[in-house]
């Protein structure tokens, strides 16, 4: 922790001290007068130095997505606003679906034409992490991502993925499987 704290230069370029109580890792902000506080810089710090410690970049959105659920108040339907995994620099709303339930037949309907377009008219992004696509998960379950800049749309290419799988399901051919 302490060592961390000084290699990355923690309290100067965040203005803020890392204290560890018995269950938890507390950001506060610095006693030091010639420092301001920059308390996002500091969580997108600690962020990142999870991810690096996992050493697994597969597992970056997940890990980004369950550490802000972790410290979001009340999330709905599991859709939280985070820093975008994919660029830094910018919010977006994000929710995760479980993939591991489904086999890897089912999780190509997440690349369909028809799923591309959702996304597109919705303005979301979706971000499979699986097996079935060429990634070896050495610290997650696989995973979809959903992220975008309205809340509201999010929720709806949540349903729309979902609903996509159920139907897939429910054709029940021998071929076309989901179940594991």
């Amino acid at each position: 922790g302490s060592e961390w704290c000084k290699q990355v230069k923690f309290q100067e370029n965040t203005g803020c001290d890392l204290m560890r109580s018995q269950h938890y890792l507390l950001i506060k902000p610095s006693q030091n007068p010639n420092h301001r506080p920059k308390l996002k810089m500091a969580t997108s710090m600690i962020e990142d130095a999870f991810v690096k410690f996992l050493g697994a970049e597969e597992s970056r959105c997940m890990l980004l997505y369950d550490l802000t659920k972790s410290y979001t108040k009340h999330p709905v339907d599991g859709i939280i606003q985070m820093r975008n995994p994919l660029n830094s620099t910018e919010l977006v709303w994000a929710n995760i679906f479980d993939l591991s339930p489904y086999s890897k037949k089912c999780t190509i309907t997440l690349v369909t034409n028809e799923v591309y377009e959702e996304m597109h008219r919705l303005g979301c992004t979706l971000k499979v992490c699986s097996e079935s696509f060429g990634i070896k998960l050495l610290r997650c379950q696989p995973y979809a991502m959903i992220m975008g800049r309205q809340k509201r749309n999010v929720g709806e290419a949540i349903g729309f993925v979902k609903g996509g799988i159920k139907k897939h399901i429910s054709k029940g051919t021998e071929m076309n499987r989901c179940r594991p």
